[in-house]
């Protein structure tokens, strides 16, 4: 992989957490906003962010395959070395982040103060509850991404294989799989794959394996024509959540289609915008792993907080969403600078080695 792409992928990484943490930020009900401060946080937040999660499961799939050629056979050795490194990189974190916030959310809920805001407890729940909530339904919700990412990471081979001799009828049989399903395989009413992650890590692994190039020509006109293209598309769709117009299955196809444009919009634009002016990385692009998994029940503290304090005033709610964002990057990053100076050993554990 060249500087340029590894750079690009750096970038992604950060600005895509902070797209996370601007859609966890919300403090109001679409359903009954009517006014303009409503409307432009809950497009922010629960269309235009939402764009992070299909480009994370796409550069993931782009990741795992980008050492292999579909011309060679395929080499085993591959993804059980590749399977090996991600216990490190993402199952240990998995299991202690999950363990340290359930735990700690565990002993918060004994507080009488805190009671009324918590219908069942954990420690009410039965044995079985418990442990969905601690592994697999994940109090630190944001979570659920990694578990999805373990799941593909498992069934990797089959991608593999797949695209290599379906070719481009894979994109047919991922994107069929998605229109038609939301689970693809369950147990006891578990869900072990789910459709939407394999349609979106598919594509960044077939791009990856068919060596597609990923830096665009930086063309002015297409670049705005892009990102306008995909405002429209999530404004469209989100008064169709409101008042819906559009039948189902159309509105899910639309859903696909908007994303589809915003990943292409979003990853042109930053070669468009660094054709002008070279993008630098910062150091604290570095603590993008830390903010993703420290950031979900600190702002969904703070969301609650703000809707009780705010008393339904639309300004103040506004307000309040703003500061949630940019404070809970913020503290995000100090709080793992400074684990990281005072615990460099148990930093490196709970991000999964990354530099």
């Amino acid at each position: 992989m060249d500087n340029y792409l590894s750079n690009k992928l750096t970038f992604f990484s950060f600005w895509l957490i902070v797209l996370v943490v601007i859609l966890h930020s919300l403090n109001v009900d679409f359903s009954s906003c009517n006014n303009i401060y409503c409307t432009v946080q809950y497009l922010v937040s629960h269309r235009l962010s939402q764009i992070a999660v299909p480009l994370f499961f796409m550069i993931s799939g782009f990741l795992y395959f980008h050492k292999l050629d579909l011309n060679n056979k395929i080499d085993l050795s591959y993804f059980i070395n590749g399977n090996k490194k991600r216990l490190r990189t993402v199952l240990v974190p998995y299991i202690l982040w999950c363990t340290l916030w359930f735990s700690l959310m565990y002993v918060i809920q004994y507080l009488p103060i805190v009671e009324n805001y918590f219908q069942q407890p954990l420690y009410e729940m039965s044995m079985k509850d418990k442990l969905l909530n601690l592994y697999y339904y994940p109090l630190n919700y944001p979570f659920y991404f990694l578990r999805e990412l373990m799941s593909l990471f498992v069934i990797s081979p089959l991608i593999y294989i797949l695209i290599k001799h379906l070719k481009w009828f894979f994109i047919i049989l991922v994107f069929l799989l998605f229109m038609s399903f939301d689970r693809l395989l369950s147990l006891s009413g578990i869900t072990l794959l789910s459709a939407t992650p394999l349609f979106y890590f598919g594509l960044g692994s077939f791009f990856s394996l068919n060596k597609f190039q990923m830096i665009f020509n930086a063309k002015k006109h297409i670049a705005l024509l892009l990102v306008v293209f995909w405002l429209i598309l999530n404004i469209i769709s989100l008064y169709n959540v409101k008042d819906p117009f559009i039948i189902k299955i159309v509105s899910r196809g639309l859903n696909i289609f908007k994303d589809l444009v915003g990943c292409v919009s979003l990853w042109y634009l930053y070669d468009f915008l660094n054709f002008k002016k070279q993008w630098s990385n910062y150091k604290f692009y570095n603590y993008s792993f830390f903010i993703f998994a420290f950031h979900g029940i600190p702002t969904l503290i703070l969301v609650k907080a703000s809707i009780a304090l705010s008393k339904e005033n639309s300004l103040l709610l506004f307000m309040s969403y703003i500061i949630i964002i940019s404070s809970m990057v913020i503290i995000s990053i100090l709080i793992g600078m400074g684990v990281k100076k005072m615990f460099p050993n148990l930093y490196n554990v709970l991000v999964g080695s990354r530099k």
